[in-house]
């Protein structure tokens, strides 16, 4: 492997580390927001943020195992199905069984996407500072 691709590798888990940072940071902000709303809304931030976070944690560990080595392929994305089957059954029960706002439980499943868009906005303005050129 050249050095390139290896210092490409760590440069992304270095962002992959930040967003999960970011992901803890905000769910922390949007459920101690939602404190000041009903109890619905306390509940779904908080499911929703659970299962955002969450589902990256495994992902970022799923495919990072898948990788590393590149045996037993088929193992690994049975797995990978078996995460996504296991998140929308979650899903479906926390929509269906539990009395929750839906609106909020949104919100806090896209707490992953808010971070990955405030990851990619950092790493923009890092490289266009290091290069010198101007947004």
């Amino acid at each position: 492997m050249s050095v390139a691709i290896k210092n490409r590798m760590k440069t992304n888990n270095e962002s992959i580390r930040r967003i999960q940072i970011i992901n803890i940071i905000l769910y922390i902000f949007f459920l101690a927001s939602s404190l000041f709303f009903s109890k619905k809304v306390i509940v779904g931030i908080a499911i929703g943020g659970a299962l955002s976070v969450l589902n990256f944690l495994f992902i970022e560990s799923l495919i990072g195992r898948a990788l590393e080595n590149n045996t037993k392929i088929g193992l690994k994305l049975f797995l990978y199905f078996i995460k996504l089957a296991g998140l929308l059954s979650l899903i479906y029960i926390s929509i269906v069984y539990v009395e929750l706002s839906i609106i909020a439980f949104v919100i806090g499943l896209s707490i992953v996407f808010v971070s990955v868009i405030i990851e990619s906005a950092i790493n923009t303005l890092v490289r266009d500072k290091d290069n010198g050129t101007r947004i």
